[in-house]
């Protein structure tokens, strides 16, 4: 009886190396070769247009308004991460998103930067970079969201995804204090900034986001790469401009994402 079980298992075992097992590995590769077809097959766009506001577009000159380094622009890094000849830029300094909302702003009239090299005047997709006045107001944030949404969809009839993405946020969510350039007692905002305003934003324009994708406008948008510094020495100032290192930082983070 106990030869009988032995020799049962061992025919059992020796049917499994060698029939069972191979077929499997088989199946196995098998699906491998089919993610790897379908990541192949991932939509290749002509044309992406970043629409943006300082923080994505300042090049530290003096020349331009606006302070700080953009993360498009900061060292060429995130260019030389995604394919230059299929991205370009439209930014103007304090481009919120109540602005871009508006079809008469007059940031659609800017000059595009690095445009690309086929269909710069039709792009076949946009990554909106989002910042304003909301604060806290998710809902706020959504409303505008949505109206900018309407107006770059009437600006850019060739878009076929809105890539939605917040401000750059402080490190690993964290609100960063100010440490420098916090007076803003002169300018439109008749304040002092305790905390860096991007850096606490960035979570409700994120809540925002999610509304909106899960909302009938999911057919058009997508959630996009939701940037943090690195550290809050990447700030420059109470509003959340970038220093070059920042932009860099910034910069490489969103051009291995995207690329």
């Amino acid at each position: 009886m106990i030869y009988s079980i032995r020799k049962a298992l061992n025919y059992s075992l020796s049917f499994l190396s060698k029939v069972i097992l191979p077929t499997l590995f088989i199946l196995l590769i098998g699906d491998i070769k089919k993610i790897r077809a379908q990541d192949s097959e991932k939509p290749s766009y002509s044309c992406t247009q970043v629409i943006g506001f300082s923080q994505v577009g300042q090049t530290g000159s003096k020349d331009q308004p606006g302070p700080g380094y953009g993360w498009y622009i900061a060292g060429g890094v995130f260019e030389s991460a995604v394919d230059d000849n299929r991205w370009q830029l439209l930014w103007k300094s304090g481009g919120s998103v109540d602005q871009w909302a508006n079809p008469e702003y007059d940031g659609w009239d800017q000059r595009i930067v690095s445009p690309c090299k086929n269909n710069d005047d039709s792009p076949d997709r946009v990554l909106f970079s989002i910042s304003g006045l909301y604060g806290k107001d998710i809902k706020g944030w959504s409303t505008a969201i949505e109206k900018a949404v309407n107006t770059i969809q009437h600006k850019l009839p060739t878009a076929e995804i809105i890539i939605l993405q917040p401000v750059v946020g402080g490190p690993n969510g964290d609100t960063c204090p100010c440490t420098r350039n916090c007076n803003f007692e002169n300018s439109p905002f008749k304040k002092t900034f305790k905390e860096v305003r991007a850096s606490w934003q960035h979570s409700y324009i994120g809540k925002a986001i999610e509304q909106i994708i899960a909302s009938p406008m999911k057919e058009i948008t997508v959630k996009g790469y939701f940037p943090q510094v690195g550290s809050c020495s990447h700030y420059i100032d109470g509003l959340g401009h970038l220093t070059k290192e920042g932009g860099k930082y910034v910069g490489e983070k969103l051009g291995n994402d995207y690329k």
